[in-house]
C-alpha cells in the first residue's frame, strides 16, 4: 500500500510543480505591452541657476505675432500643469524637434518658490504630440493651424509654487514656408505668457480626490496594484459651477444627478516607481472612462515587475470630468460639464500595505489539498480492505482503487484551482481596465476540464447507483436453502 500512497503523492507533486512552472514561466501571458520603458530617476528635476538667454534669441525681436497663452492651471502632488496655446498669425515655427539626429525638444523653463521661500529656476521637457511628424508645429502653411495647443506638466515638490509669469518656451525654430526648410541655426525662446481669466485660479487635485495605494498582489508575471480613493468632487463642483443651485431641486427629486469620471484614460501613462529609485512606464490600454463613486477602489493589472519592488504608482496626464446627467436620457445636461487635467495621480503607500502572492497561494492550495486527499484515500483503502476482505465480489482491487483515486484527485484538484482563480479574479485581480486578465485563461481551461470530468463522474455514479439497486433487488429475492422446506414452503423458525 506504500506504493499507493507514493503514487498519489508523486502525481500531486508533479501537478503542483507543473502548475508552478507554468505560472512562473508566464505560459498564459498576454502579448507584450507596447510603449513599456524602464527609466532611471524619473522624478529628478532639471535645475538651472537662472534662465540663460545667451543661447537663445528672444522671438519678440523678430516676430511680434507669435504669442503664448495660459488657458488653465492645475496642481497635484508632483506637478503643476498648464494647458497652453501658442499662436502665430503669420509665420510658421517648429516647436521642438524630436528627431534622433536633431533632438531639440520643446522645453519650458520656470521659476519655483520652494517651501523655504527661496526661488529656483527649473526646466521641463515637453513630449512630442504630433502623430505625423517628429516635431510639433504652428502656422497655417506648416501645421494647418495658426494655434498649437498642448499641456505642460512641470515637476514640483509638495509645498512649492510656480511663477506663471516666468514661463519661457525654448527650442523654437523659424520655418520658411517658401523653401520648406527650418532654420535650426537660430534657437528662439518665447516668454511673457498671457494668463487667461480661467488660468488665474489653480485647481488642486487634493480638493477633488484623496487616494492611496492600499494593497498589491502577484500572479505569475502580473502584478495587481489596488488603489483606494475618496471623492469630494461633488462638493467641489458645487463651488465651481455657478448655476449649481438651479439644479438642486432636480437632484432632490432624482431627475438629475452629478457624475464624476476619469476620462481619456487611454491617453494617460502608467508610471511605476520602484524602491531602488528606478521607474517603469507603460501605456494605458483598454478602458477610456472610469466612473468614480464617493469612495471605492481602482485596480490596475500590469506586468514586468514584482509587487515587492513597488514603491508607488502614478497615472500620468489624468483628466477628471464632472457633469450633471439627466436620469431618464443618461445624457449630459448642456453646459454643465467641467474637466480638469492633472499631471499625475500619485498613489503612495500609507502605513503597512498587504501583498498577496496568488502564485504561492495556488500552489499551496494544490499541495495541501493533495496531502489531505491522500490521507483520506489511504484511510478509506484500509477500511474497505478490512471490511470486504472475505467478499469475493467487493474485495478491494489495488490497481483499480489507485486508478479511481488518481482520477478523483485530478478532478478535485482542478476544482480547487478553479475556486482559487475565481476568487482571485473577482477580488485582488479584478482589473478596473477592460483588458487581458491572466486568470481568464485558467478559468476557461479548468472549467472545460471540470465539465468533462463531471460528465464522467455523473455517468459513473449513475452506473454505481444502478448496481447498488440491482444488489438490493437480488438480496430481497434471494432465499437460501436453509430457509426452505422440502416442499418449497418457507420454514418458520421458532424462537427459543
Amino acid at each position: 500500500m506504500n506504493r499507493f500512497v507514493k503514487a498519489l503523492l508523486t502525481a500531486s507533486l508533479v501537478f503542483g510543480s507543473l502548475l508552478g512552472s507554468s505560472l512562473q514561466g508566464g505560459n498564459f501571458a498576454s502579448p507584450a505591452i507596447k510603449n513599456q520603458q524602464k527609466i532611471n530617476n524619473i522624478e529628478k528635476i532639471g535645475v538651472q541657476s537662472v534662465f540663460d538667454p545667451s543661447g537663445y534669441t528672444d522671438v519678440s525681436t523678430f516676430d511680434t505675432g507669435l504669442s503664448i497663452t495660459i488657458v488653465s492651471s492645475t496642481s497635484s502632488k508632483t506637478f503643476h500643469s498648464y494647458n497652453f496655446k501658442i499662436s502665430s498669425s503669420v509665420n510658421c515655427y517648429v516647436l521642438g524637434s524630436y528627431a534622433e539626429n536633431l533632438y531639440y525638444p520643446l522645453t519650458f523653463s520656470y521659476d519655483v518658490t520652494k517651501a523655504d521661500s527661496s526661488v529656483e529656476t527649473r526646466k521641463a521637457v515637453l513630449p512630442l504630440t504630433s502623430t505625423n511628424n517628429n516635431f510639433n508645429a504652428v502656422g497655417a502653411k506648416l501645421s494647418g493651424s495658426t494655434t498649437y495647443a498642448a499641456d505642460a506638466d512641470l515637476p514640483i515638490n509638495e509645498g512649492e509654487t510656480v511663477d506663471v509669469t516666468s514661463l519661457k518656451a525654448t527650442n523654437i525654430f523659424y520655418y520658411d514656408a517658401d523653401t520648406k526648410t527650418a532654420d535650426y541655426n537660430t534657437n528662439y525662446y518665447l516668454g511673457n505668457p498671457k494668463v487667461s481669466y480661467a488660468a488665474s485660479k489653480t485647481y488642486d487635485l487634493a480638493d477633488f480626490l484623496s487616494y492611496s495605494l492600499s494593497s498589491l498582489a502577484d500572479f505569475g508575471s502580473y502584478t495587481s496594484i489596488n488603489c483606494s480613493y475618496t471623492s469630494t468632487a461633488k462638493a467641489k463642483y458645487a463651488e465651481v459651477y455657478s448655476s449649481y443651485a438651479d439644479h438642486q431641486s432636480k437632484f432632490e427629486d432624482g431627475s438629475e444627478y452629478i457624475r464624476v469620471r476619469l476620462t481619456s484614460v487611454t491617453n494617460c501613462t502608467y508610471r511605476i516607481n520602484f524602491k531602488d529609485g528606478t521607474a517603469l512606464t507603460q501605456a494605458v490600454l483598454g478602458t477610456s472612462i472610469i466612473s468614480l463613486s464617493d469612495s471605492g477602489s481602482l485596480r490596475f493589472l500590469l506586468s514586468g515587475f514584482k509587487a515587492d519592488q513597488v514603491e508607488s504608482m502614478e497615472l500620468l496626464g489624468a483628466t477628471l470630468t464632472i457633469d450633471i446627467v439627466n436620469t431618464s436620457t443618461k445624457k449630459t445636461v448642456t453646459s454643465t460639464s467641467r474637466s480638469y487635467r492633472f499631471g499625475s495621480l500619485l498613489f503612495e503607500k500609507e502605513g503597512n500595505v498587504g501583498t498577496a502572492n496568488y502564485t504561492l497561494i495556488l500552489i499551496l492550495s494544490v499541495v495541501l489539498f493533495a496531502l489531505a486527499f491522500v490521507g483520506g484515500a489511504y484511510g478509506m483503502y484500509r477500511y474497505r480492505k478490512e471490511k470486504f476482505k472475505n467478499d469475493e465480489f467487493r474485495r478491494v482491487n489495488n490497481k483499480h482503487f489507485l486508478k479511481r483515486s488518481g482520477l478523483a484527485l485530478a478532478y478535485l484538484e482542478m476544482a480547487v484551482v478553479e475556486i482559487v482563480v475565481l476568487v482571485g479574479r473577482t477580488t485582488a485581480m479584478n482589473n478596473t481596465m477592460v483588458v487581458f486578465n491572466p486568470f481568464d485563461a485558467w478559468i476557461i481551461i479548468f472549467s472545460v476540464g471540470l465539465i468533462i470530468f463531471s460528465g464522467y463522474y455523473i455517468k459513473y455514479f449513475i452506473s454505481l447507483s444502478r448496481s447498488a439497486a440491482e444488489r438490493r433487488r437480488t438480496a430481497k429475492l434471494h432465499i437460501t436453502a436453509e430457509d426452505m422446506n422440502d416442499d418449497g414452503t418457507v420454514a418458520i423458525k421458532k424462537s427459543k
